[in-house]
């Protein structure tokens, strides 16, 4: 701006301009019903300024808007370079009144929450701030809060109860202390909703001034059961627990309002109770329905969404919405806010009134994370003129134009390449697989070599600006782009399809031209997820790695497909006799994939170590396989011999379960390959996004001296596996301190599923 300094005073002054901040000398504050408490006003006459909110996060939402829309400022992203403040010798401020409501009542964006309280040294929480986000209601995952373990599960103490844990698979499960994951309380059990009430009053007592306290279930909840009726699903599978939960929330709030009138107690509408009981809710409840907006870009899931809402708000008087965004989750640019401001716009116009959004910022991939808060507070904004304000404020205008393509093409293939497929997109339930990056496999070379050109281009028109930050800034979304194409240099995708001598040929050249690029950007995309660790704009606060996107560089499904096909076709030896004469290549990563090749064509030296397609029953053999069955079923998961791979039997998950079959197996370094055969029954439909889901191999390398680490296959949609039996694998090359894996399948699934010839191979 002017670059003067204003002097602070707490009363006015006998002559110049005047900024009064707040409400002084007798003046009202803005009614709160008229305005909330997020509101503000601001008159500009021509010796005073007022900015008033309803509250003081009011009044510091009017400072923001009257920075932004009176003078010009933008909050680009956190840090110094972030702020983008247009010059002027003397800033000119119109003669007028402007009132400004939010669209909703609350904008909360993980990990900016505040739920902690406000920390003034983290750049992300003072950027969430300055853009207007704030919290009002706790959703959180709160149940283990009404039975702690350290005092209702030890038995040494006169509080023990083990009734109020829950019964799995037919057996007690007290949780480890501090377990506040994968179990419920049994909500039912004798004397429970006593000891919740006590638990519950006990906290807000210890802390007076709070307004708001989360009894959301519990995250990846297994509830008892016996209470659980298997025939009764909810409309995404789920065992329906609504008529419980909420009745039990009910009663618990109704005990405690009297003494809490102004607190809120909120709930996520989730998984198991996803769907509205039968009866209303008390009116201290506000509940979040969660949903990754994103899918409305698929007709049917959005109508999904809009109608699981119309039938919330008919049993409650306050509904939000629980978001996913997940920026840095995703390892590509991710520009979907069109289809997000679709959406909350709809909201707004049907009485949602609380906005939780999982956002986990990317700032150098795209205007997403700057515009989340802004569409959050004003639905009807004109988004194009946004994003063009934020390309031409970041680089520049020269560079504007440019930046702006870049994007579109990102957002093209988010909302047109992904969708159309139906792989990736169709593991969607209440939110996407964003740890599980297999729409990797649809970035195409031109899409990246098209996008490197446009960087190069960016960088240097905005580093000739007079403005010396729009080059700073476009070096910024430069490292990011760096990020971007290691990632895709060097992710393993599917196996290709070796049919024929001609192709196996094409894929070992491939192979071996690509495969030492690969392993070095695999170690950049490590080292720049470190570095940008401490730079707030470049930081990836969802931490891919460890959500375990995270590989090697090896491209290992290539080795297998070759050993496989060379193991089987006639013309298979002579391309092995080929691929001999590698083995003493003078370019040891050549040598090395050779040595691999010609291992897994060989049966004696490719082990087969463990399968269980014979087993009499997985149950009775836990110390080779163990099952763990996460919700009950009207079917009993076990071998079945309705269908087969291979044997007479195959392994039975029933629709409506979350299950996972799992072994420990003692590996050494090196390639491991992990399959399993899936299919469904036949003729069985399997929708998105009602139906179908997924499954997938996921798996932990327990390491000497170091902390595990977690690997998770692609996922299979269950909506592609009507064809028949379909090959799940998972690849890894293993370290030198590895000790063993725990290889599990998990299945989420609507429909039957029937796993097969689950193998582990390595080499001899």
């Amino acid at each position: 701006m002017s670059g003067i300094e204003l002097p602070l005073e707490n009363a006015a002054p006998r002559t110049g301009l005047t900024i009064r901040i707040g409400s002084s000398q007798g003046e009202q504050s803005p009614k709160i019903e008229d305005l909330g408490t997020s509101g503000a006003v601001i008159t500009v006459q021509p010796d005073v300024i007022t900015i008033v909110g309803a509250s003081d996060e009011g009044t510091a939402n009017g400072v923001s808007m009257f920075c932004e829309q009176l003078l010009g400022a933008r909050r680009l992203f956190p840090g110094p370079d972030g702020l983008d403040v247009p010059r002027s010798p003397v800033p000119s401020v119109p003669v007028g009144r402007w009132t400004h409501k939010p669209s909703f009542d609350q904008r909360c964006m993980s990990p900016f929450n505040r739920r902690e309280g406000f920390d003034p040294q983290n750049p992300g929480e003072v950027w969430a701030l300055q853009c207007r986000a704030n919290w009002l209601i706790d959703q959180s995952h709160g149940l283990w809060a009404m039975a702690p373990v350290e005092k209702y599960g030890n038995p040494n103490l006169p509080t023990y109860r083990p009734d109020f844990y829950p019964i799995l698979q037919g057996t007690r499960v007290i949780p480890a202390v501090g377990g506040k994951t994968s179990w419920e309380p049994r909500l039912s059990a004798d004397g429970f909703l006593d000891v919740a009430v006590a638990e519950t009053r006990a906290r807000l007592l210890a802390n007076p001034d709070a307004k708001t306290f989360g009894l959301g279930m519990n995250d990846s909840g297994r509830w008892s059961d016996d209470e659980v009726d298997p025939s009764r699903r909810n409309i995404l599978g789920y065992p329906d627990m609504s008529e419980l939960y909420y009745g039990f929330l009910n009663e618990l709030v109704a005990r405690l309002a009297p003494e809490f009138p102004d607190v809120k107690f909120g709930a996520i509408a989730y998984q198991h109770v996803l769907e509205p009981p039968s009866f209303q809710l008390h009116p201290s409840i506000v509940v979040f329905l969660c949903q990754e907006r994103y899918g409305w870009i698929d007709d049917e899931y959005r109508r999904m969404d809009q109608d699981l809402t119309r039938r919330w708000l008919t049993r409650t008087e306050s509904l939000g919405w629980y978001d996913y965004l997940e920026d840095s989750a995703y390892q590509v640019p991710r520009p979907t806010s069109r289809v997000t401001l679709e959406a909350y716009r709809w909201a707004k116009s049907v009485g949602v009134r609380y906005l939780y959004t999982e956002l986990y910022p990317n700032f150098s991939a795209g205007p997403q994370s700057f515009l989340l808060p802004r569409m959050m507070w004003d639905v009807d904004l004109d988004l194009d003129a946004e994003i063009n304000d934020w390309c031409r404020r970041m680089v520049g205008p020269s560079a504007a134009g440019l930046l702006r393509y870049y994007y579109s093409l990102w957002e093209d293939f988010w909302l047109k390449t992904v969708p159309s497929d139906g792989g990736w997109f169709s593991t969607g339930r209440i939110y996407f697989t964003f740890n599980a990056p297999s729409y990797l496999d649809l970035v195409s070379p031109e899409l990246i070599a098209k996008s490197r050109q446009l960087m190069k281009r960016i960088v240097e028109r905005a580093t000739r600006s007079p403005d010396k930050v729009h080059g700073r800034r476009a070096r910024m979304i430069q490292r990011g782009f760096d990020l971007v194409a290691a990632t895709v240099d060097s992710y393993a995708g599917q196996p290709p399809v070796v049919s024929s001598r001609q192709s196996a040929d094409q894929v070992w050249t491939t192979l071996k031209d690509r495969q030492p690029a690969a392993i070095a950007q695999a170690d950049a995309r490590r080292q720049l997820i470190a570095e940008f660790d401490a730079d707030p704009a470049l930081k990836q606060w969802n931490a891919p790695l460890a959500l375990g996107i995270d590989w090697t560089g090896w491209q290992l499904q290539d080795v297998y497909a070759l050993g496989d096909w060379a193991r089987e076709d006639p013309a298979g030896p002579a391309f092995l006799d080929a691929v001999r004469t590698d083995v003493d290549s003078a370019q040891p990563t050549t040598a090395t994939l050779a040595s691999y090749v010609l291992a897994a064509a060989d049966p004696e030296k490719n082990r087969q170590l463990s399968n269980f397609s014979d087993m009499e029953d997985i149950r009775y053999a836990p110390q080779v396989w163990r099952l763990t069955a996460f919700d009950q079923t009207v079917r009993t998961p076990g071998l079945t011999t309705e269908t087969a791979s291979s044997g007479s039997r195959s392994f039975l998950i029933p629709a409506g379960s979350l299950s996972l079959v799992y072994r420990t197996v003692i590996l050494k370094s090196g390639p491991v390959r992990v399959r399993v055969k899936v299919r469904t029954a036949p003729g069985t439909p399997a929708t998105f996004p009602t139906g179908g889901w997924q499954v997938q191999l996921w798996n932990t390398v327990y390491l000497k001296n170091a902390p595990a680490l977690t690997r998770r296959s692609q996922p299979l949609p269950v909506s592609g596996l009507t064809d028949g039996w379909i090959d799940l694998e998972w690849y890894e090359m293993l370290p030198e301190n590895v000790t063993q894996i725990v290889t599990r399948a998990m299945v989420v699934t609507s429909a039957d599923i029937y796993l097969d010839d689950y193998e582990v191979w390595q080499f001899a």
